[in-house]
């Protein structure tokens, strides 16, 4: 694993959209349960073995990009609001 690791150039490239499509289905498949060791090896083996992400690589990506729950729109006003009185507030 290590080697691959180190021969891998992929792991610096950004993310294709297919990398991105078989991330997605691969969580859907495991029913979101975040194992993301077994995640990273299953994007691997379903892509024929032609994309390899770490599973901290797959881990940030879902959570930073891709993960539906997370409302990634501008802060509203009333966030913003909600937000300085908390930082006020202690």
């Amino acid at each position: 694993l290590k080697s691959l690791l180190k021969t891998n150039k992929k792991l610096r490239e950004k993310w294709s959209e297919e990398e991105v499509h078989r991330l997605t289905k691969v969580i859907r498949e495991e029913g979101f349960t975040y194992k993301w060791s077994e995640i990273s090896y299953k994007l691997f083996e379903q892509s024929r073995k032609r994309f390899f992400r770490t599973p901290q690589k797959c881990r940030e990506k879902w959570f930073n990009h891709l993960d539906p729950v997370v409302n990634r729109d501008k802060w509203t006003l009333e966030e913003d609001f909600q937000l300085f009185s908390s930082v006020m507030k202690f």
